[in-house]
């Protein structure tokens, strides 16, 4: 572990650490290394948080009450050992009045004097979360506006199209019309899904389900493109699965994204396999559901960026989308608090794998 060292040698520097920790504006707890004893506090935080400076200095820190709930401050604590330097972005604290803020919280070790000490950074970002909601609220709205224009275009389209009287480039034309229209009514959709999970507001609602159910409906959503393409998608089921709450739209939306872009990255008379298997882990038991491709596969440089919003290989400018599709997979995963894994290899194909924890109950969580 790399400690940070503060060589406290001179009157004039406790001065000036005394005068910026007195009159910061973030909330400041020091602690014993050791212990997790709270040694000193600055007003800021005492204000913040409606507590006495006095009041606080008599605790550990999972011992106050605002941070009780926040197990990931304790197991932090401990954590800092090894780490030297952790940082958490989404934690709510409720104020002595019963308020509840919420806040980013940044730890540090240091060495001062030979004597370690850990210090909290505790930023309010209520108001920060506040307009972020706002602004979701108003993109959510938006997008559902644009949808229904959009839809009266699509319907005219269609029935311009099954017009057999009409010329025949005319009918052509209202059929690219209504594809294009299908083409944005997507985008708008991923949009709105991902504002959504970003938001917070798309709350996974659980249930326990049967994975191979979801996997037969989302090979059959695809059958009929790969047939096109003379792919094969086989699918690949353990049956010694661990018992799994999940929310099966959510599943199905990240699950159909990954073979919507297998069956679109894999050349013609590829195969592409869904597998679910299990995977026993140090703390629990997990289900990994993967979905493998024999395409092209993804350049080194460009899997850091994968699932990033909007992200588009130059390989991709062909395929439709926003771009958004990975990035909502991703999300899925975390919403149920799992992962999502990548291999590849060029000239190979790809394997998504979304990892999922088993649960006993949606009470685990």
């Amino acid at each position: 572990m790399t400690v940070k060292r503060i060589e406290n040698t001179s009157w004039p520097f406790e001065v000036r650490y005394r005068r910026l920790f007195e009159t910061a504006q973030d909330g400041i707890l020091l602690l014993d290394a050791e212990t997790g004893q709270i040694t000193d506090v600055n007003p800021f935080l005492a204000d913040m948080l409606g507590y006495d400076a006095d009041d606080i200095l008599s605790m550990k820190l999972w011992e106050l009450g605002p941070f009780k709930g926040a197990e990931t401050i304790e197991h932090s604590f401990n954590e800092l050992h090894e780490e030297a330097y952790i940082r958490h972005e989404d934690l709510t604290l409720v104020t002595k009045d019963g308020r509840n803020i919420e806040v980013e919280v940044v730890s540090n070790v240091y060495s001062i004097n030979d004597e370690k000490v850990i210090q909290y950074n505790i930023h309010d970002i209520t108001e920060r979360r506040i307009h972020e909601r706002e602004r979701s609220d108003f993109l959510t709205m938006v997008t559902h506006d644009f949808k229904s224009p959009l839809a009266i275009i699509m319907g005219y389209a269609d029935l311009i199209a099954s017009d057999e009287s009409l010329d025949r480039r005319v009918l052509e034309m209202a059929a690219y019309i209504h594809k294009g229209g299908e083409k944005l009514l997507g985008m708008v959709d991923d949009f709105l899904f991902h504002v959504k999970l970003e938001s917070g507001t798309l709350i996974p609602k659980l249930a326990p389900l049967d994975v191979y159910e979801i996997i037969k409906e989302v090979e059959s959503e695809f059958a009929l493109l790969a047939a096109k393409k003379r792919q094969v998608i086989e699918v690949k089921f353990a049956e010694n699965l661990p018992i799994l709450f999940l929310d099966k739209y959510l599943i199905e939306r990240a699950l159909s994204n990954l073979v919507q872009n297998a069956v679109n990255y894999t050349p013609d008379g590829g195969r592409i396999s869904i597998k679910a298997e299990r995977r026993s882990g140090e703390e629990a038991d997990f289900a990994s559901i993967s979905v493998t491709d024999t395409g092209r596969g993804i350049p080194a440089e460009h899997k850091h960026k994968l699932f990033d919003r909007y992200f588009r290989s130059n390989d991709a400018r062909s395929v439709k989308g926003a771009g958004l599709g990975l990035t909502i997979v991703k999300a899925v995963a975390e919403a149920h608090k799992g992962r999502v894994e990548l291999q590849s290899e060029l000239g190979k194909g790809s394997t998504f794998s979304l990892i999922l924890p088993a649960r006993l109950s949606p009470e685990t969580w």
